[in-house]
C-alpha cells in the first residue's frame, strides 16, 4: 500500500509539473493589455459557412448582422446549410441572398455538424474553387457580429496565420445565473487562455464557432466529425504545424443556454468529445513536440495535448485505485 500511494503521489506530481505553466497564462492574461493588429490594406474575401437546423427564428438576425458590416460587402459570400429542416430556414437565407444547400438526412449516425458541414463542402468543392476565397469564417445560427467583425478580423487575418478565433460574447448575459455564468466562462477563456497565447505568440485553440480558417486547409474538403469538432480541428492543424491567433477586437455575440438540462448535456457532450479526440489523436500532438521545426510550433503541439488532457478522469481514476487497494488491504 506504501509502494502504491508513492506511485500515485509521484503520477500526480508529473500531472502537475507538466501543466503549472498554466498558472503563468492566467496571471499574464489578466494583467496584460489585449494584442492588436495592424490595419490591412488589403481587404481578402471571405466566405461564411452556417449549418443550421430549424433556425428560421435566429438565423435572420445573424445574416442581418452580416449584411451590415463595415467591411466591403462584395468581399462576403454566404454559404448556409439547410440540415433536415422542416421550417422556413431555406427560404428565409434564400430571400436574404444566401447560397443554400438543403440536406436532408435520416441517419442518426451523421446527424452532428462535423457531417453537415462534411456534406456541405462537398457541394462547395464541386461548384465553386474554394481557393476563390481567402478565408471561410464560421458561425452558428443564433450568433450575431458586431458591425466592425470583418474589418478587425480582416486585419489578424492579413499576418498569414492558418487560423484565427475571435471573441465570443453572450447575447443573453442577464437571462439567469446559468447563461450569466456562461457569458463569466467564455471571458475568462479570452483573458486567461486565447490572450496569454497570442501575446507570447504561440497557438491557441478554436471554440466552436466565430473562427476563420485560410481557404488552402480546406482544398481537400472537412474531415473533423466528431461530437467536438472544433477540439478535433485545432488538434490537427496544430499537429500539422499551423497556428491558430486571436483577434479580440473582432467580437460576436452567441446565445447561450438558461435552462439547466440543456445545459448539462451540452456540457456532457464537450467532455465526452475532448475525451474521445484526446485518446483517438493526442499522439499527433505529442509527434509534434519531436518532428516539428521551432520551438513555437513544438510548444504549441505541447499545450495542446494538456488542454486536451482528460485531468478530471486521471484524479478520479487514480483516487478510485487508490481506494480499491486500501479495501482489499
Amino acid at each position: 500500500m506504501q509502494i502504491l500511494n508513492t506511485v500515485i503521489t509521484v503520477l500526480t506530481a508529473v500531472v502537475t509539473v507538466f501543466t503549472a505553466y498554466q498558472i503563468f497564462y492566467l496571471v499574464l492574461g489578466i494583467f496584460s493589455p489585449r494584442a492588436k493588429y495592424a490595419p490591412s490594406q488589403k481587404k481578402h474575401r471571405f466566405a461564411v459557412v452556417i449549418c443550421a437546423r430549424n433556425e428560421e427564428r435566429v438565423i435572420g438576425k445573424l445574416i442581418e448582422s452580416i449584411h451590415a458590416q463595415t467591411y466591403d460587402k462584395n468581399k462576403i459570400k454566404i454559404f448556409v446549410c439547410a440540415d433536415s429542416c422542416s421550417d422556413g430556414t431555406a427560404k428565409l437565407c434564400r430571400e436574404m441572398g444566401c447560397t443554400v444547400y438543403e440536406r436532408f438526412n435520416t441517419d442518426k449516425n451523421l446527424a452532428r455538424k462535423g457531417y453537415a458541414l462534411k456534406w456541405l463542402f462537398e457541394h462547395i468543392c464541386v461548384d465553386y474553387d474554394v481557393e476563390s476565397f481567402d478565408g471561410f469564417a464560421f458561425f452558428d445560427a443564433d450568433n450575431v457580429l458586431a458591425p466592425d467583425w470583418f474589418e478587425k478580423m480582416n486585419d489578424a487575418f492579413a499576418t498569414g496565420a492558418g487560423m484565427l478565433t475571435t471573441y465570443r460574447n453572450t447575447k443573453n448575459f442577464d437571462t439567469n445565473f446559468i447563461s450569466a455564468a456562461y457569458g463569466i466562462h467564455f471571458y475568462r477563456s479570452s483573458a486567461t487562455l486565447h490572450r496569454p497565447r497570442q501575446l507570447l505568440g504561440v497557438s491557441t485553440h478554436i471554440a466552436g464557432t466565430g473562427y476563420v480558417l485560410r481557404s488552402r486547409l480546406l482544398k481537400g474538403g472537412w474531415h473533423f466529425t466528431s461530437l467536438t469538432e472544433d477540439a478535433e480541428l485545432t488538434q490537427h492543424m496544430v499537429a500539422a504545424g499551423e497556428r491558430v491567433i486571436f483577434c479580440e477586437a473582432a467580437e460576436f455575440f452567441d446565445e447561450q443556454p438558461h435552462n439547466f438540462k440543456v445545459m448539462f448535456r451540452q456540457r456532457l457532450r464537450w467532455a465526452k468529445g475532448k475525451l474521445v479526440i484526446f485518446f483517438k489523436n493526442g499522439w499527433r500532438n505529442l509527434r509534434g513536440i519531436l518532428t516539428q521545426k521551432g520551438a513555437a510550433k513544438k510548444w504549441g503541439n505541447y499545450d495542446i495535448f494538456w488542454y486536451n488532457f482528460p485531468g478530471g478522469l486521471y484524479a478520479a481514476l487514480l483516487s478510485v485505485i487508490s481506494a480499491a487497494a486500501g479495501v482489499a488491504v
